[in-house]
């Protein structure tokens, strides 16, 4: 053993990297706080501080004992000005899985980047080895000045007998060596090393709270370390089959509590929740390791194709989104699935934004359930995820993720591209068909929907609300408080934007639900009746209208509106014929009176006798009262119903003489009635020759049936004849 460790997770990534990042200087000749501002407090001491000529060969450049910077041929002019500060601790910011040594801030008067990169070698305090045995616990790590933590220098050569840490870098900023805090053991596979702290509240689970205990588990390693060490290499061997680049050396990972699931500590190591769990969803704890560990992992991977500004979200969004499907990558026929249980009834509370709107937490995370609709769900060809990331590149421009994707959907979906993907994905997902569904409440509730909710005086909605590309919004219009009748809907396509669809879905009272009714292009309406509560007509119509343009906001222009209601108040009087074993005679007039209610337009337009003989002994006799549609669809206020004995009692021209008809009494009868109060059937009975009540009923849901006896008289002899009267309502 020379005591030399050489540790090699990844090299390249933070070279691209470190052209993003700032380096600052502290010079003597101008006060960096600006003209006539007192000079800014030093952040350490200048321990070094020298002119170099590097143009003929290489130059070291130390510190004993501290930190020696061996710089190429070249790679600064001559003159260059190096300078190092020993940064003051009060200066230095912590770590929580790291013990940070210390610090040195080293600067180069030419630049901070170069071409060929320097070697540096910083020394490490014996001291703060951590347990013996521990792989991959002592470092080197420079801060991240715009995202203000730690991060590891990937490939490190750690000296343990002359303590120190060597590593090579294409720019300078702090620079300090590191070594493992926090944790006491650790256990290995052949890709990763796992560290966790036995006891406290860092600890993993107890295996009594854990829960899951394969037979393949062994030794006294906790059980949540075990499944989390098995689920790693799964995701490193999916990964690695599904064609991502993986690292060729060991990846370290940190059991810690924390308030998210995990952590991939960029371009360094991956931190891991000891109380994972679901989103909205709660699965066993041991499937939410599995996707945690997928996910973080990915994350990892993904480093490779794509780098991470923290400035800029538009990668961050991108690689959360193909994150959420780490797990059905790994595990494909598995129970849950992070993008499943971040989506399915959340979709409609993010929808109304662009898909790949990347400014916030956690609509980028919503995003996979697209990815899940194109890798899982769409019929024909699946999209393969890993090769979306591959494809994705290392790009950060948004409009490049959408034509990648775009490109993708034309040439290996054979699909018109992602706006049309994207506009099934949703009405999929509005149709319920899938494991991801829009949560569809009666009325306007969610943040993508639009208020089309009516009162009932007359009322119009336009839809005119600008859409932002690949986003979505449902039209909801409904009636928002009880109506005693149905109205008559319109609702008019003016204008539907090329690039735009516009599905319209209804409700009946019946079966309680969205059925797909059309879709709408420009100069299509639609006609219906509407109404909340019982009665006929739909309850309620949504319109889904997705912008399913890549690039371009679209706005409609759809007009919403329902027609006026009126009240008219009706009187009818009029006979009902006596006919049977034909022989015809007058022999009921009945009045029919009352308020009808309903849209613009009601009124009664005539009654009429709709008499009938037949083989039957007491043959039908009605009074048919026509109304118009609107009427029809209304209701009746304070009905009432008087039958009389006709003033003239009539013989039509076919009687003999001798027949006559002559009166005998009224026997009441029984009334049919359809409440609009509370959609109830009731049959009252009344005697006598009057009927009437307060209750509002349905124009199409009142009949009334009366009885009445009179004596039809020839020359042979007379008979009593009981016939049936009834009053009823149509349209025309």
């Amino acid at each position: 053993m020379n005591g030399i460790i050489q540790t090699a997770v990844r090299w390249g990534v933070a070279s691209v990297l470190a052209v993003t990042i700032s380096t600052f200087f502290f010079s003597c000749d101008k006060n960096p706080a600006g003209p006539n501002q007192p000079p800014a407090a030093p952040i350490g001491d200048v321990v070094k501080d020298t002119v170099v000529n590097a143009s003929a060969g290489a130059v070291t450049v130390s510190v004993p004992n501290a930190v020696s910077i061996l710089i190429p041929q070249g790679a600064v002019p001559a003159g260059a000005r190096v300078k190092i500060v020993k940064v003051f601790a009060r200066n230095v910011a912590l770590d929580s899985s790291m013990t940070i040594g210390t610090v040195y801030d080293v600067s180069i008067s030419s630049g901070s980047q170069f071409t060929a990169p320097l070697t540096i070698s910083l020394a490490y305090d014996p001291a703060l080895s951590p347990p013996a045995g521990m792989p991959n616990a002592i470092g080197a790590a420079y801060f991240h000045e715009v995202a203000k933590r730690w991060t590891v220098y990937p490939t490190v050569t750690v000296d343990t007998v002359a303590h120190t840490v060597t590593f090579q870098t294409s720019h300078l900023t702090k620079l300090s060596s590191w070594s493992l805090s926090g944790y006491t053991d650790w256990m290995s596979t052949l890709h990763f090393n796992v560290y966790w702290n036995a006891t406290g509240p860092d600890a993993p689970p107890s295996d009594a709270v854990y829960n899951n205990k394969p037979v393949w588990h062994v030794g006294t390693d906790p059980d949540f370390i075990q499944d989390l060490a098995f689920s790693l290499d799964s995701a490193y061997n999916a990964y690695k089959a599904a064609g991502l680049q993986v690292p060729t050396s060991m990846v370290n990972v940190y059991v810690k509590a924390m308030t998210d699931n995990g952590l991939e500590g960029f371009f360094g190591s991956i931190s891991i929740s000891n109380t994972v769990s679901g989103i909205n969803i709660k699965p066993p704890m041991w499937e939410a390791l599995q996707g945690t560990a997928a996910h973080e992992f990915m994350h990892y991977v993904q480093d490779y194709y794509y780098m991470q500004l923290f400035a800029d979200y538009t990668t961050k969004w991108w690689m959360e989104a193909t994150a959420t499907l780490a797990d059905r990558i790994v595990y494909p026929t598995g129970s849950y699935f992070e993008s499943v249980d971040y989506t399915d009834l959340q979709l409609d509370q993010f929808m109304q934004r662009s898909w790949d709107d990347c400014n916030a937490d956690p609509n980028y995370y919503v995003a996979g359930g697209f990815l899940t609709y194109l890798s899982t769900y769409r019929s024909g060809t699946k999209a393969s995820i890993p090769q979306l990331i591959i494809n994705g590149g290392s790009n950060t421009s948004i409009s490049y993720m959408r034509t990648t994707i775009d490109d993708y959907c034309k040439q290996t979906l054979g699909s018109p591209g992602v706006g049309a993907e994207f506009a099934d994905y949703i009405k999929w997902a509005y149709e319920g068909l899938g494991v991801i569904r829009l949560a569809r409440p009666a009325t306007a509730s969610a943040a993508c929907d639009i208020d089309c909710g009516m009162t009932n005086s007359s009322a119009s909605h336009p839809v005119t609300i600008a859409l932002t590309h690949l986003s979505a919004r449902i039209a909801k219009i409904y009636m928002k408080e009880n109506t005693i009748f149905s109205h008559n809907l319109t609702v008019k396509a003016k204008t539907i934007p090329s690039g735009m669809r516009v599905f319209a879905y209804t409700e009946d009272a019946l079966s309680s639900s969205m059925v797909f009714y059309k879709e709408l292009v420009t100069g299509d309406s639609l006609k219906m009746w509407i109404h909340r509560g019982p009665g006929l007509g739909k309850v309620r119509v949504d319109l889904l209208i997705v912008n399913a343009d890549k690039d371009k906001s679209l706005t409609p222009d759809i007009g919403v509106a329902i027609d006026a209601q009126e009240s008219v108040p009706f009187s009818v009087q009029d006979k009902i014929d006596g006919y049977c074993l034909g022989v015809h005679g007058n022999q009921v007039l009945v009045t029919v009176s009352g308020t009808i209610t309903g849209p613009v337009g009601v009124r009664v337009i005539k009654s009429a006798n709709t008499a009938s003989d037949g083989i039957f002994e007491y043959p039908a006799r009605t009074l048919t009262i026509t109304v118009s549609p609107q009427a029809f669809s209304g209701v009746i206020q304070n009905l009432s119903v008087h039958f009389s004995k006709p003033s003239v009692e009539d013989v039509d021209s076919l009687i003999a003489a001798g027949w006559e008809w002559t009166w005998g009494q009224f026997d009441g009868g029984q009334v049919d009635l359809h409440s609009s109060d509370d959609d109830s059937w009731s049959h009252p009975a009344f005697t006598g020759s009057d009927f009437s009540t307060t209750k509002t009923v349905y124009v199409w849901g009142a009949d009334t049936h009366a009885g009445a006896t009179t004596t039809f008289t020839q020359a042979t002899g007379s008979m009593n004849r009981e016939y049936s009267y009834l009053v009823t309502f149509a349209y025309q």
